[in-house]
């Protein structure tokens, strides 16, 4: 889908806004199997743009193992693209053991910096962590410049990043949990995700909303500057029948024969007009781009 960028060329010229950048940059977060040369998203890749690859190993006592596919060495040959994997500890459970143990730390800081150094593509790293305690905020934050002091150690590899919650209309603890005052003096970018406002745990309504969006983004960017925001759309959205929710994706729409089984009573997908009006709110912010969840989930246009 180029609708955007092409609306954002003609708006341009024909209102003559200059500070509007009608291209934006724009981040995937993609698995191993979205790497298939077929892939729609791949179409629309570019140099100024950001691969996250999902799938990497961390576990509570600070092992790592970071995934280097093929595949991903020869595109970034190519294209030169940023690269990033995404690490994540995974629930809470397993994050307060690692935030209560300097020793898991140590472990996880030695075994980051060796792989990144023997590593042809990364650029630095991106965290995803989702189940802070609040107990433990100061042992995360104090964690989060150890590994900012890490990374600055490593030539061209130093890029750390993050994903942030919304501040503004979303789940409880959000705004403890990821704290944009403290994080902003941290990260050099962030993605705020920018979806699940209606999810699974909650109930039936949209993913987002360009309102939501531009009250978090008004928001936030008192916080950061514009340039180190993006801004995380999604390519899913749910299907609610009684008190479950089933995965639907752009990819397939309404028509997969999968989605026959089941009697919806409130569905909701990101259209194009959404992720357009989304895309114009990047270029009106002036933020770094816009970053999809997720490569897979794309439309045969690529988003």
């Amino acid at each position: 889908m180029q609708y955007a960028r092409i609306l954002g060329l003609f708006l341009i010229g024909l209102l003559g806004l200059n500070n509007v950048s009608a291209e934006s940059p724009q981040w995937w977060y993609a698995g191993v199997e979205n790497l298939h040369p077929k892939s729609a998203w791949l179409k629309t890749l570019g140099s100024d743009d950001t691969v996250c690859l999902l799938g990497h190993k961390w576990l509570a006592d600070g092992s790592i193992r970071l995934q280097m596919p093929a595949r991903l060495v020869t595109m970034q040959k190519k294209i030169k693209f940023r690269a990033v994997p995404l690490l994540t500890p995974g629930n809470e459970n397993a994050t307060r053991r690692f935030l209560r143990s300097p020793q898991f730390q140590k472990k996880f800081l030695m075994s980051l910096l060796q792989q990144l150094r023997s590593s042809e593509v990364w650029s630095g790293i991106h965290l995803d962590m989702e189940h802070i305690p609040s107990s433990l905020q100061k042992e995360w934050i104090d964690w989060l410049y150890s590994v900012k002091a890490a990374l600055r150690t490593l030539p061209n590899k130093t890029l750390f990043t993050a994903a942030v919650f919304p501040a503004l209309r979303f789940k409880p603890g959000a705004m403890l949990m990821h704290p944009p005052a403290k994080l902003a003096a941290i990260f050099d970018e962030v993605v705020v995700m920018g979806y699940d406002w209606h999810g699974p745990e909650g109930t039936p309504g949209p993913v987002s909303d360009i309102y939501w969006l531009k009250e978090n983004l008004d928001y936030l960017l008192s916080f950061y500057s514009a340039k180190t925001l993006w801004l995380g759309l999604p390519l899913y959205g749910y299907g609610w029948t009684g008190k479950h929710t089933v995965v639907l994706s752009r990819k397939h729409g309404m028509s997969s024969a999968r989605l026959k089984k089941y009697k919806f009573t409130y569905t909701w997908l990101p259209d194009d007009n959404f992720l357009e009006k989304a895309q114009m709110l990047v270029s009106e912010r002036g933020l770094a781009g816009a970053a999809f969840w997720r490569a897979g989930f794309e439309s045969n246009t690529g988003m």
